[in-house]
């Protein structure tokens, strides 16, 4: 008898639905801050000789402190440095982010550009 509950124990704990961890749309290794989302069809991808142009945007109830933080911690644990005031770089990468509100929602805009 206990070993099928070991296995019953087993079965269903493998099969419980995980905290996912969510993404910005183009940029696979971006968390999103959270309670932000991607804000449907904003996403704008080129690849070219020079490099990746991304372009894409989130949205959420969050403040601007809270969202600029969580980037700014996050982004040199993903090999970006901070230029200056919401501009950073790797390798031979720039992004930009801008922060703005569109009625009570913050809008974040990731750019990428090559350098």
């Amino acid at each position: 008898m206990p070993k099928i509950i070991y296995v019953l124990f087993f079965i269903i704990s493998t099969n419980l639905p995980s905290a996912e961890q969510r993404y910005v749309d183009g940029i696979e290794e971006l968390p999103l801050a959270t309670d932000m989302i991607n804000m449907p069809d904003s996403l704008i991808f080129f690849d070219t000789n020079e490099g990746k142009f991304i372009q894409t945007k989130i949205f959420g109830k969050k403040s601007v402190t809270f969202v600029k933080n969580f980037y700014n911690d996050i982004l040199p644990n993903l090999g970006w440095k901070l230029r200056e005031d919401n501009k950073f770089y790797r390798k031979s990468e720039f992004l930009e982010i801008h922060y703005y509100m569109i009625e009570k929602n913050l809008v974040v805009e990731f750019n990428i550009k090559p350098k």
